[in-house]
């Protein structure tokens, strides 16, 4: 990974260390990625969940950035939160278009009941200064990763850019277009570079998007990303 994402996951793991930056997960690291650079695809969810089976490893887990950073690359690699995500990739190669893609979440605390996550995001109406201190962490890792298309995949995280933060200086998907472009995306701005499409779902997960819509909004992704190409079936 480059020296600027190395340093901003270092400072993350510094103030988890003083619990500045907290949200609800006191007994488990923040979720730190492996190298985001220059990505075509950057999934963006809302907070890494954690299971039962897996409290034991990150609660023994170095809390390192090297070590925080291959275990995160090991999830993307066998996951089934991640397994969409392949499949995409999978799809996109069989036309002809192989892609690169990276995944991060808005906020970094490990939870499983995203009602305990949202409701720690709050106080009232706003959000807090450690919420708005991780949504700039994320806007980092979105510049870092430099994508070419952004698949927000999480309701609530979609929810929480398009609306709660239109127009937010921290917003990761700074001047997002206010309502549907013709080709059906929106439409951000990362690194000065105009246009980057945004698509907002649910998660890709069978359960939470049908797989008839995961149809559709894979062949939509792949009618993006390569607009004059003829794709075969």
């Amino acid at each position: 990974m480059n020296q600027n994402q190395y340093k901003i996951q270092q400072e993350i793991l510094n103030h988890w260390t003083d619990q500045s930056i907290r949200l609800c997960s006191a007994k488990f690291p923040p979720l730190i990625y492996p190298d985001l650079e220059s990505r075509d695809i950057l999934f963006i969810g809302l907070n890494p969940s954690i299971a039962e089976s897996e409290e034991k490893k990150y609660s023994e887990i170095e809390p390192s950035v090297d070590a925080l950073a291959a275990d995160q690359l090991e999830q993307w690699r066998k996951h089934r939160h991640f397994q969409p995500y392949h499949d995409l990739e999978e799809y996109l190669k069989e036309r002809k278009y192989p892609i690169t893609w990276a995944a991060i979440d808005l906020f970094l605390d490990r939870e499983t009941k995203s009602k305990v996550l949202l409701n720690a995001i709050r106080a009232g109406k706003n959000l807090t200064s450690e919420a708005k201190v991780q949504i700039e962490y994320a806007k980092k890792f979105v510049e870092i990763a430099a994508p070419k298309m952004i698949v927000v995949a999480s309701a609530a995280a979609s929810h929480i850019l398009r609306d709660e933060l239109r127009g937010c200086s921290c917003n990761p998907l700074p001047c997002l277009s206010p309502k549907l472009e013709e080709d059906g995306t929106y439409r951000t701005i990362v690194n000065n570079q105009k246009n980057i499409p945004v698509f907002f779902s649910a998660m890709l997960v069978n359960g939470a998007l049908d797989a008839f819509s995961r149809e559709r909004l894979f062949l939509h992704i792949a009618k993006t990303l390569c607009p004059k190409k003829s794709l075969p079936k």
